[in-house]
C-alpha cells in the first residue's frame, strides 16, 4: 500500500504530483502531441462512481 498518494488534484487540475510519475506524464503526452503514440481507450472515475468500485486484491 502507497503511504502517499502518487498525485492530488484541485478540481481539473494536477496539484502534486510524484516526479516519476510526472516525467511519465509529459513522455505520454508529448508522444500524442507528435502523433509517435495514439489516444487509448481509458476509464474515467469520479466521486460519483467511486463507491460502485469493487477492488480485486
Amino acid at each position: 500500500m502507497l503511504d502517499k498518494p502518487l498525485l492530488t488534484t484541485i478540481g481539473s487540475f494536477l496539484d502534486k504530483c510524484d516526479s516519476q510519475v510526472r516525467n511519465d506524464i509529459i513522455e505520454r503526452l508529448t508522444e500524442l502531441q507528435t502523433g509517435k503514440q495514439e489516444i487509448k481507450a481509458y476509464k474515467f472515475i469520479d466521486e460519483a462512481t467511486l463507491n460502485d468500485i469493487t477492488l480485486i486484491v
